[in-house]
């Protein structure tokens, strides 16, 4: 999705220390709010391995739905049967509309 003249957001991470207290929910609704005057739409990866679980669903009660290409290894996509490792270089790119 990169390079689409959408929007991204990267790398957001809150420390676990400072989690569950809005810090993410407002970083998010401040990257919308930036987004929307350039598109009307936004994405982001998101790690498939099971510590990024809370990020997956957090993104998905957003709105935040796949874009449809399947997995991503090292930024391209996963082909049928592709070798890919489960690291923090395997994602899914998920976009939200209508921002």
């Amino acid at each position: 999705m990169a390079n689409c003249n959408i929007p991204g957001i990267v790398d957001l991470i809150v420390f676990p220390k400072f989690r569950r207290r809005g810090i993410a929910t407002a970083l998010m609704d401040e990257a919308e709010k930036v987004a929307k005057k350039h598109h009307n739409k936004v994405y982001l990866d998101v790690c498939l391995c099971s510590e990024y679980g809370p990020a997956q669903r957090f993104y998905a009660k957003r709105g935040y739905v796949p874009d449809g290409k399947g997995v991503y290894y090292e930024e391209k996509v996963c082909e049928t049967d592709a070798v890919c490792k489960n690291d923090d270089e395997l994602t899914l790119c998920l976009v939200k509309e209508r921002l």
